[in-house]
């Protein structure tokens, strides 16, 4: 991508000229902190170098084009190295420089972002710079190692033992077990042998830098659309913001295969490219985001609020948000251990489920948008959707355009009034059986997959004790701060709740956003009255 004369001019302002050799190397795959690199004069160009030392040409760098992807943002490391193929003159901007020219040169952050945005998009369709995964298509590991790549807009290619003779080869040579898959090959990395989350996020650079303490104004324990919400919006004002992700951002929301009411995106958007959309619009604005982050405790210590992650770190924040969501609550099915091991049961619909269960029959169960959404989705890759709904009606749960679609969908049967009651084995077939209230009338249906999407259970397992809970474990808010009502204040006076955490919050992805945006005033409220109580204590 190049620039306007005028864009390229002030852009200069903002680095260092200097001269390369030809074959010298900018940066090396597997690098983090990135300086961009726009070319004056010459061509540099993009290359990956795979493992048997095979040098791949990915794309030209020519005069007036610069460097750069999702790694300028963030921590993450470099998926290509970049050499100089004739003597060239580039600009030298660095990461301290560019966050300016982000803040103050809007027409330029702009056409920076979106060409970046796009190339982590070529990258994650051709896989170039990517892991290689080996493992079965089956396997619940491999379909969560598969999952993070996704979600955290990491290419990969995926190799299935039980289809590729090579690949299943190899893992004998490598004397992997079945225990030890998938094995995954990250450059520079060798193999990993089924890595945990946070064991991918390090080396590629998500988990950000391990200290034992940091400091900051506003910690979000959340990266769903309510914490990165707050996150952008914070950042953009300029509270210096971290923000914790105990998987990866995006939250439930992350899962939606699709989300056709969300305002401004009149032809739908994933769920996944909403968050990493709002995740690069955050990092644009200097929030620092680490992923596979749990936070364990918090609480206050003097003037600050401390929360303790699972590894003993400790961020040190003016003002804390919890943002982490719900989860679906788990499908009580009644079933032998045999089927167990032959029935996949999924928590989400995203493109990774839907190659799982091509040209089989799935049953979905939930009643709201997202397992309408989800069938609607899966329609268009399995032999049949059973939609089975506990309630008689979806009038009142679902929007109406999705009930006409599921509705005219003859790839998709409606079971309401009903559940799965058992899951039967029948030879090497298993079968769910599902009755209807009303009547007890059984039907049956042979499957392998089953989707729920049912009930939300918050993530607030690590607050009792310290946050006030309703019943259902939800946060209550609505405290008062100097006698002004503050509707997203919790009980511990600096830690505030948005999103579907909070108890009689609206379970939506726009009002969930919508909070991470308003509690921004509530946050800065309370770091002014904080301030001017401790100006007068001193």
């Amino acid at each position: 991508m190049t620039l306007a004369h005028e864009a390229f001019k002030r852009l200069c302002s903002y680095g260092k000229e200097e001269t390369v050799a030809p074959g010298s190397i900018l940066f090396r795959q597997g690098d983090a902190g990135l300086d961009l690199f726009v070319v004056l004069k010459g061509r540099l160009e993009m290359f990956e170098t795979k493992r048997d030392g095979f040098v791949h040409v990915v794309h030209a760098v020519a005069e007036g084009a610069f460097t750069g992807e999702l790694d300028l943002f963030n921590s993450r490391r470099s998926l290509l190295s970049c050499r100089a193929t004739r003597r060239s003159d580039v600009l030298r901007i660095s990461r301290e420089r560019l966050q300016v020219l982000l803040q103050s040169e809007g027409d330029l952050a702009e056409a920076i972002v979106f060409a970046c945005l796009g190339r982590r998009e070529e990258l994650m369709r051709a896989g170039h710079g990517g892991a290689v995964v080996i493992g079965s298509a089956r396997c619940s590991d491999t379909l969560r190692v598969r999952d993070f790549f996704v979600r955290s807009r990491n290419p990969h290619r995926f190799v299935d033992v039980s289809l590729n003779e090579d690949a299943a080869a190899l893992v004998h040579l490598l004397e992997c077990s079945n225990a030890d898959l998938p094995a995954v090959f990250l450059a520079g990395q060798g193999l990993l042998r089924n890595p945990s989350n946070r064991e991918l996020a390090e080396p590629l650079g998500l988990a950000g830098k391990t200290v034992p303490r940091r400091e900051c104004d506003l910690a979000i324990i959340g990266a769903g659309p309510a914490g990165l919400a707050a996150a952008v919006y914070a950042a953009s004002e300029g509270l210096h913001t971290v923000v914790l992700e105990r998987h990866a951002t995006g939250g439930q929301a992350g899962t939606s295969s699709r989300i056709e009411n969300y305002l401004g995106f009149p032809t739908g958007i994933s769920g996944q490219q909403l968050a990493a959309n709002a995740e690069i619009q955050a990092q644009r604005f200097g929030a620092e985001l680490l992923i596979t982050h749990a936070a364990g405790r918090i609480c206050h210590c003097g003037e600050r609020i401390d929360v303790e992650l699972g590894d003993g770190a400790v961020i040190q924040a003016k003002a804390a948000l919890v943002a982490t969501g719900a989860r679906y609550r788990r499908l009580d099915l009644e079933m032998s251990s045999d089927c167990a091991e032959k029935v996949a049961v999924h928590y989400a619909a995203t493109p990774l489920e839907a190659l799982h269960c091509a040209g089989e029959v799935v049953i979905v169960v939930g009643g709201g948008n997202s397992a309408g959404q989800a069938a609607l989705f899966l329609s268009r890759h399995a032999s049949h959707v059973h939609l089975v709904v506990r309630r008689d009606t979806l009038s009142e749960t679902m929007s109406n355009y999705l009930i006409q679609r599921l509705s005219s969908n003859p790839n998709v049967t409606l079971h309401c009034g009903a559940a799965i009651s058992r899951i039967e084995a029948s030879g090497e077939n298993t079968i769910a059986v599902i009755v209807r209230a009303s009547d007890r009338r059984q039907s049956q249906c042979v499957t392998r997959n089953i989707f729920t999407m049912i009930g939300a259970a918050p993530n607030t397992e690590w607050l009792e004790g310290t946050l006030a809970l309703d019943a259902a474990g939800f946060i209550v808010t609505g405290n008062t701060s100097d006698g002004i009502r503050s509707t997203y204040a919790t009980s511990l006076p600096g830690v505030f709740a948005v999103g579907d955490v909070r108890s009689g919050s609206v379970k939506r992805v726009a009002s969930a956003a919508g909070e991470g945006a308003a509690v921004i005033s509530e946050i800065h409220r309370y770091l002014a009255e904080a301030c001017a109580v401790s100006m007068t204590a001193a």
